[in-house]
């Protein structure tokens, strides 16, 4: 089953009557910022602001008492695009942007990439088109992998796998696999 991350909706589901039901909840860890928010922010931070892939995953197991081996950590592979002059600021846009299309634009031009120690994530700047992008990459992939193994989570899905298609490479999904491996059933 998909589930919004953290409150938003989540207290809207009955847990404990699901749980016996539904094998493993996909907590849907991205979109926690975009067209719907006035601030531009990251897609899906690790830990930091209010909104994070920690505290909907602590939402999950913690106050709904959802068993971890049941919950899913989902992992965008795209990112969101803004016109703002600053993180956390006021900014328009937040449309989605596929990663390959992300790592086209890395050291191209006037755009720079950064990387948000608080928050475990990265971004790219362009400050002369006042734009943002807050994306995930394969380190930061890498990390809510050893997050998810370290919390003994179910394991992790992905939203959408063709956005990692890059030249017959797919950086993102072997991050993925070198980290949580081949598992036996």
């Amino acid at each position: 089953m998909a589930v919004s991350a953290g409150t938003w909706s989540g207290d809207h589901n009955d847990y404990a009557a699901l749980k016996d039901y539904v094998d493993w909840f996909n907590d849907m860890t991205y979109d926690f910022h975009g067209s719907w928010t006035p601030r531009a922010g990251h897609n899906a931070p690790l830990y930091g602001s209010q909104e994070s892939v920690d505290s909907s995953i602590r939402f999950l197991t913690e106050k709904t008492g959802l068993p971890p081996a049941k919950v899913t950590l989902g992992l965008p592979f795209y990112g969101r695009m803004f016109n703002t002059d600053g993180l956390y600021h006021f900014g328009k846009g937040g449309n989605a942007v596929h990663y390959k299309d992300i790592v086209k634009r890395i050291g191209e031009g006037d755009w720079n990439a950064r990387f948000d120690d608080a928050a475990m994530a990265p971004y790219l700047v362009n400050h002369v088109n006042s734009a943002y992008i807050f994306y995930d990459d394969p380190g930061s992939i890498a990390c809510k992998c050893e997050y998810a193994k370290n919390k003994k989570l179910r394991g992790v899905m992905i939203w959408a796998l063709g956005s990692d298609s890059n030249e017959n490479a797919q950086p993102l999904l072997d991050a993925i696999g070198h980290v949580m491996g081949k598992r036996s059933q």
